[in-house]
């Protein structure tokens, strides 16, 4: 269920995003979630020849009221014919290792996004490795 794209969208409509917080143990018994998710179906476009791509992908709601919602997405995000801004970089590479390592210090963080900035010009990785 953690990769089902309906409880995904279920998620992320109750949210407000999907996020690493997503797949705990307690959002995937979600009664909530798990309650609108049953009501979500996936159907692949036949026009779309390889069933492993990204895109272009549109989601259509059907509200309550019978009147229907949709959008597409011709390049998925973060792409690179649709990648991150720069902010949603660092907000995504900070979500990351919050979640990933949640004991580190603000500043250790900030001291291997430095490093990993700069990769390209570091002319020893001791200082990378003394941090992980």
């Amino acid at each position: 269920m953690r990769l089902s794209l309906p409880f995904q969208v279920a998620s992320c409509l109750i949210d407000g995003d999907v996020g690493l917080e997503t797949t705990r143990e307690e959002r995937l018994l979600d009664p909530r979630v798990l309650d609108l998710a049953s009501r979500i179906r996936v159907e692949i476009d036949p026009a779309i020849d390889d069933p492993n791509g990204f895109d272009p992908q549109t989601i259509a709601f059907a509200l309550r009221d019978g009147t229907t919602r949709s959008i597409t997405l011709e390049r998925a995000l973060g792409t690179p014919e649709n990648p991150l801004d720069r902010e949603r970089q660092l907000a995504k590479f900070r979500a990351c290792l919050a979640y990933g390592a949640p004991d580190w210090e603000p500043a250790r963080g900030e001291r291997l996004l430095e490093l990993l900035d700069g990769l390209d010009g570091l002319a020893d990785i001791a200082p990378l490795l003394d941090l992980v």
